[in-house]
This record gives C-alpha cells, structure tokens and sequence, in this order.
C-alpha cells in the first residue's frame, strides 16, 4: 500500500535523526519543510527518465481552422494536457490522410517560419514547442482529431493524506527526500551518502522497467520491427491499421 505524505515525512525525519516539530530559524517546522522536499525529490525523479506511470495519452485534443498557436493546459484553444513535462508525440487523425507529426525546436521556427499568415493553410506536417504553447504549421485549414502522448511531472503531494502518482516508488521518493533535506540542512557528507544511495534505486528501478520492455518485444511474432520511418507524411487512416499501435 502506497505511503502518505506524511508517512514519508515522517521515516525522512526519522533517518535524519530530528524531531518533525524542529523548528528553523524562521519558526517553520521541519515537518513543513520536509513536505516541500518530498516535492523536490519527486520533481527530482521525473527529470532523471520518463516512468511509465507519468506517461499518458490523450485523444481528445482537436484544431482549428485557421489557427496555429495551441497553449498546453489553458487558455484559448488550449489542448487540455495536465503537467506537461514533454511531448513525445502527435499524431493527427484524418480519415485520408493521417500523419505522425514531426517535432521542429522553437529555432526552427524563428529562423525559416517567422510569419506564419505568409502561407497558405493545409494539414499540418510539424509542430513546435514554444514555453507553454505548441504552435502548428501549416497553419490548420480544418478541425482535426490529434492523439497526444506526452510525459508528466508528478503531483504535488499536498495533504498529510496524500499518495505520490509514482507507482511503488514510495523508498525512491524518500531516499531522494532524504538526500534533498541534507543539502538543506548542510550536511554534506550525509548528502553525498544518500545522494549515491537514491541514484542507485532509480537506475535499478529504470533497468527493471527497460527489461520489462524488452520481455514485451519477445513475444511479438518473428517479424521485421513495425515502423513508421516517414515521420510528418501521411498514412491510411489508422483506425484500419493492423500495426497501429506501435512505434
């Protein structure tokens, strides 16, 4: 059963050796800043790999006729993701002509596409992330279904009650928490201890999700690797597809 935030809080201040009503300088406890390392680490883990868990995928996204700029979360036109931590993929789903579309850098798109109203509009071929905004090109001349894969940040663990979105993770989450309240404190031989000991579980945890990978490709019939090479050019409609699915 997954730990609540206060229950890590608790076995980190514990292993650090100090009372959860220790109290800072400024009057804070240390219960209360605990907590807020606890979010650290878990921020922590997401930027080492992209666990399965914050892993998503969301079908209901769609574009507009005549428009190019699509903020993340919220916002006019907005796609309606959550937590965004990276796009892994779009695809737009046309009946005719669905595409995979290619991922451009924001250089991209102030070096050969600085006015996007000089072109005329068609299906888009690419996509570029911009901050919070993806913008489209070409510009849409229509309203087109988008499959969007995408890796979160975690939640912020809020409430005493609350349960981490990593999945069995709860000793990694407070390894890292551990590590991230003895910077805090200046500890630094401590720090570099527990530094090693947090790394140490996210490899091996990363290496047992990446074999579970592998185990699933095994039993795939013997058969050249399913592929899509043309990244941004069209295919039949997906939906009839017997390889649709994979990457």
């Amino acid at each position: 059963m997954a730990m609540t935030k206060l229950e890590m809080v608790t076995e980190v201040c514990n292993t650090v050796g100090k009372s959860l009503d220790a109290l800072s300088r400024s009057g804070e406890t240390l219960k209360d800043r605990v907590g807020r390392y606890v979010n650290w680490a878990q921020r922590r883990m997401a930027m080492y790999t992209n666990f399965w868990e914050l892993s998503t995928l969301h079908s209901t996204a769609a574009t507009v006729a005549d428009i190019y700029t699509y903020p993340l979360t919220s916002g006019t036109n907005n796609l309606g993701l959550s937590r965004v931590k990276s796009i892994a993929s779009i695809r737009l789903i046309d009946g005719e002509n669905s595409r995979k579309l290619e991922r451009k850098g924001a250089r991209h798109l102030d070096k050969y596409i600085p006015r996007f109203e000089n072109y005329t509009t068609d299906r888009p071929s690419m996509y570029i992330r911009k901050g919070t905004t993806l913008y489209m090109f070409r510009v849409p001349n229509d309203a087109y279904d988008l499959i969007i894969m995408y890796n979160q940040w975690a939640s912020d663990l809020s409430t005493d009650s609350s349960t981490s979105d990593f999945d069995n993770k709860d000793d990694i989450i407070i390894a890292t928490t551990v590590f991230e309240t003895y910077l805090a404190l200046q500890e630094h031989q401590s720090a570099a201890d527990w530094r090693k000991i947090a790394l140490e579980k996210l490899q091996n945890i990363t290496k047992a999700e990446d074999d579970l990978a592998d185990a699933d490709l095994a039993f795939l019939p013997f058969q050249d690797t399913p592929s899509y090479s043309g990244i941004g050019t069209p295919w039949t409609s997906p939906w009839n597809d017997s390889l649709y699915g994979y990457e």
